[in-house]
């Protein structure tokens, strides 16, 4: 078995912080470095490229989360600077796309957490469970302090702001330790479970039928998880919480990833680059909250294959990246974009499979 990476059309400008998701053959990528704008890709048209959708009529954003199902797109929360804000806070808002009609339109419900950074998906029909999420109180009120300071007229000011945020320990910062359920049809949300594990922010999701697995992410800004969580979501109700071995069982140094990319090949699970701050693991150890200051923040090219009981190395990205799109389809998981070592929107688009 061998891993196979193969190029479509690259997107039209680059992209990071946005979101993805498939409806039938047609591949759906916006927001973000993207501004308003999104496109679509048809899979089973590669060659005609990416064809641009109705621009989205929301507040711009960075990693809002989206969701796809029978009915269109939909588009959760992330974080940006509404007309009325004199900074960027996170969003309660959502947004449905009608695939049919081609059309936005606003959802008249609130998000009751903050969902920026979160993950989700559709667990049953018209059922969508949500995990993790910046708290929106703490990060309006950090953003409104840090942007109202120059940091050329006052450097001393605002470098002490920051200080404190991030010398934070990881349950100070209030995230969202609930896994939520939004009801398409009535709108509304209610609290399925409390999370067992640390609240995640930038996890990656693989969707595995009623299993849901989160891999590492963030438990505080800098600072990843190492634990690979696992949902699943048994009939009538009941939802049972475990762990899956970690990449750290396989390699001992390994920082955990956020913004990675992630999907389902061969019925096995695939996690690819992310980004992590080298010797951060160690800072937690000693008890330095602020784990990632003056330290690298390393783009992985690494991909990694779970075979059911390890991790194994599987093969290299062409190039380190974090925070794009990634997406399983039945042709082999979909990568859209990223940010590079240098802070690069990316344009690249990949094919990845796992051949004999």
């Amino acid at each position: 078995m061998s891993l196979a990476i193969t190029q479509l059309p690259d997107f039209p400008l680059g992209l990071k912080n946005g979101v993805g998701a498939l409806h039938g053959c047609q591949l759906y990528v916006g927001l973000g470095s993207a501004g308003k704008r999104f496109f679509h890709l048809d899979l089973d048209a590669v060659s005609e490229g990416w064809k641009a959708c109705e621009a989205f009529p929301g507040t711009a954003r960075n990693d809002a989360l989206m969701i796809a199902d029978e009915t269109g797109l939909w588009v959760f929360s992330g974080a940006g600077q509404p007309p009325e804000s004199r900074s960027a806070q996170v969003l309660t808002d959502v947004y449905h796309y009608c695939v049919d009609s081609g059309r936005w339109d606003k959802v008249d419900t609130d998000i009751p957490v903050g969902l920026l950074g979160a993950s989700g998906c559709e667990i049953s029909s018209g059922k969508f469970a949500f995990f993790g999420g910046y708290n929106k109180a703490i990060f309006d009120s950090f953003v409104a302090k840090i942007t109202s300071v120059d940091p050329d007229e006052e450097p001393e000011k605002h470098h002490a702001l920051l200080v404190e945020f991030m010398s934070r320990k990881p349950e100070e910062y209030h995230w969202n330790q609930n896994v939520l359920q939004f009801d398409t049809a009535s709108s509304m949300w209610h609290v399925l479970m409390e999370n067992p594990f640390s609240a995640n922010c930038g996890a990656s999701l693989i969707q595995d039928g009623a299993k849901v697995i989160l891999i590492d992410g963030e438990i505080k800004p800098g600072l990843r998880s190492t634990q690979v969580k696992q949902f699943t979501f048994h009939p009538f109700g009941e939802i049972e919480a475990s762990t899956l071995p970690s990449i750290t069982s396989q390699e001992l140094e390994h920082e955990g990833v956020a913004g990675a990319y992630s999907g389902v090949l061969n019925n096995q699970y695939f996690v690819a680059g992310g980004a992590y701050f080298i010797g951060s693991q160690q800072r937690l150890r000693e008890r330095q909250w602020y784990t990632h200051q003056g330290l690298t923040k390393h783009y992985n090219n690494q991909v990694w294959r779970f075979d059911g009981s390890r991790w194994i190395q599987a093969g290299e990205l062409p190039v380190g990246s974090a925070y794009g799109v990634s997406i399983t389809t039945d042709k082999g998981i979909v990568i859209v974009g990223g940010e590079d070592n240098k802070g690069n929107g990316l344009t690249h688009c990949y094919l990845m499979n796992w051949n004999n």
